[in-house]
């Protein structure tokens, strides 16, 4: 029978292992992103925010989106493409 051969496991550095919050300036970044993302969502019309929010959260297609909204799949990609415009836009004047 042939052996199986591992990696030896590593044990994180010292400094890694007693740092509780490895990242604690991406976490800042993604609490203080919700509240911005909650008011750029909050200038979408309705029908780009659900589509949106359908291919973001839920990872659904443009194809899956327009036959549950019944829908054309033209429409679903147009609605998606100002959606990302005014978000992108929304934030980056937030930066500013």
């Amino acid at each position: 029978m042939r052996e199986c051969q591992r990696a030896p496991a590593l044990s994180p550095s010292y400094e890694e292992a007693s740092d509780p919050w490895p990242d604690i300036e991406a976490r800042l970044d993604a609490q203080n992103a919700g509240p911005r993302l909650l008011a750029a969502l909050s200038v979408l019309p309705p029908s780009e925010r659900e589509i949106l929010l359908l291919v973001a959260w839920e990872g659904l297609e443009p194809i899956e989106i327009a036959t549950l909204l019944d829908i054309k799949p033209g429409t679903v990609r147009s609605r998606l493409h100002r959606a990302r415009q005014t978000m992108q836009s929304q934030l980056s004047l937030e930066t500013l």
